[in-house]
């Protein structure tokens, strides 16, 4: 007995020495998938790993600016520190995902003491920057920045995470001929231009390791797989079909050629159910449910152009919030006052006032024809609410706040829809018909892009508009304590 406590104290003290050991430096502990070691075994120039979002693209980044930067790399010959080194990404929102990575794979004891990470928000300072002991020293930039914030210094090594404008790469690619450094190029080939990179990969100007997510891609060496066949396989089905291969396979083409984009929507999801006002936490206790109404304005001179969807949220779990789709105001080109007239209508049929609106979310000014009517735009909106209930002009007491429309912001919303339809937290009323028939009908083009142009895009366009600034915090907003109001 006395023999087997001693092991198991040797374990645990064994144990703890290499957890601290980990942390302090994980580049050792580091075991990558048969795709990610192809990668950083790659001597090439420029380098692309293309992938599915879950091949572990940005892990093998990380490692790679790392192991550089210290002089270490544990598969090739590489620079003597110090060096400099840019990471490019998208936007700062991204840029704090990738941040948060890059902290946990650091060799602690490498970095400089002026190096700073603060959880939540990246590594201190105004453009982020990681220093470390030796000199080396990386920069998080963004293609955001234009060709103006990568266009002087030279560096010895870039990693771009997720396809930049042709200008931007030109940019960088010079950044490094004096150095006669190096690139690497992580992506998922979804909603960016890409023809140049194929065209250099098809001309053996770039070595190209394509990430298929399959069971063997997700198995790092000498562990057990990270995701089964089974989980993978529900994965897809997660995705739009618009971009599912893309996003499994990294297909160059990930669009498919015809076909629904809501394939995921079905008569189970219309119903005239509505939510119980409270729940049984875990410990059996009754709580209240935390709703929101929400209403999004899709702005159209067309037939059936001009929608506004009343939606409740349920944002008791906010990781996890259910969609209800309550109620639909579609109409054709109209002056504002009809158009206001019609919302509050809408929202008298269901018990509502307007101070019960958390959030009110509309289109971008439309032109209107050529002729020089039919213009619509949230304060000309606003000005029609303001007559019909009697406000003076600035008087609401409710502002309609603009849509941020980022770079595929269209294709990121549907997902988003899309997934809360398979996970069973989406519901649209039998009466919202227009609405149904859009998700029913809204189809790809036979060119495989989205149909931008369809009669049926005004009503998911709404509906894009109504929940994503609420349940995505990417969109800014943040959500009040509302109290619930029976309709």
């Amino acid at each position: 007995m006395p023999n087997d406590l001693l092991r198991l104290q040797s374990l645990a003290s064994a144990s703890v020495r290499l957890s601290t050991a980990a942390e302090q430096n994980p580049l050792k502990y580091w075991r990558p998938t048969p795709v990610q070691k192809r990668v950083v075994q790659d001597y090439f120039a420029i380098v692309l790993l293309r992938g599915g979002n879950q091949i572990g693209k940005t892990m093998v980044g990380c490692f790679e600016v790392h192991c550089r930067c210290i002089g270490w790399h544990p598969y090739k010959k590489v620079k003597p520190p110090p060096v400099k080194i840019w990471i490019i990404v998208h936007s700062w929102e991204q840029s704090k995902v990738i941040q948060e990575k890059f902290w946990e794979m650091a060799p602690k004891n490498e970095l400089h003491p002026d190096t700073e990470y603060i959880p939540g928000k990246g590594f201190r300072g105004k453009y982020p920057v990681v220093k470390y002991k030796n000199g080396s020293i990386v920069y998080f930039k963004t293609t955001g920045q234009g060709t103006l914030g990568v266009a002087s210094g030279t560096v010895d090594y870039v990693w771009v995470d997720e396809p930049p404008p042709p200008d931007i790469w030109g940019e960088l690619k010079a950044r490094t001929t004096r150095t006669r450094g190096q690139m690497l190029l992580t992506l998922t080939p979804i909603g960016a231009p890409v023809d140049y990179l194929r065209d250099m990969v098809k001309d053996k100007l770039i070595s190209e390791h394509v990430g298929v997510m399959s069971v063997e891609n997700c198995t790092p060496e000498g562990c057990r797989p990270m995701m089964t066949q089974e989980e993978i396989d529900a994965l897809a089905r997660s995705y739009l079909p618009i971009d599912r291969e893309a996003r499994i396979n990294g297909d160059w083409d990930g669009g498919v050629p015809e076909g629904r984009i809501f394939d995921a929507f079905s008569d189970e999801h219309i119903s005239d159910f509505y939510p119980s006002l409270t729940y049984f936490d875990k410990q059996g206790r009754e709580k209240d449910r935390t709703f929101i109404w929400t209403i999004g304005i899709d702005h159209g001179h067309d037939v059936a152009s001009q929608v506004a969807l009343l939606i409740l949220i349920d944002m008791t779990d906010p990781k996890d919030p259910d969609i209800y789709v309550v109620d639909e105001y579609v109409a054709d080109g109209a002056g504002a006052k009809r158009h206001a007239r019609g919302i509050i209508q809408m929202l008298k049929r269901n018990e509502l006032e307007i101070a019960d609106i958390t959030r009110w979310t509309g289109d971008r000014p439309h032109k209107g024809r050529k002729s020089g009517d039919g213009k619509m735009s949230n304060s000309i909106l606003m000005s029609g609410f303001a007559d019909e209930l009697g406000y003076p002009k600035g008087g609401l007491p409710f502002k309609i706040k603009t849509a941020y429309k980022p770079r595929w912001s269209v294709i990121y919303g549907c997902q988003t829809i899309h997934e809360r339809m398979i996970s069973g937290r989406f519901q649209i009323l039998p009466s919202c018909e227009k609405t149904i028939k859009s998700l029913k009908n809204w189809a790809i083009k036979s060119n495989g892009l989205l149909n931008t142009l369809s009669e049926h895009k005004h009503c998911i366009d709404g509906m894009r508009y109504a929940i994503m600034p609420i349940i995505d915090t990417k969109y800014g907003a943040k959500v009040p304590n509302k109290i619930y109001r029976k309709w």
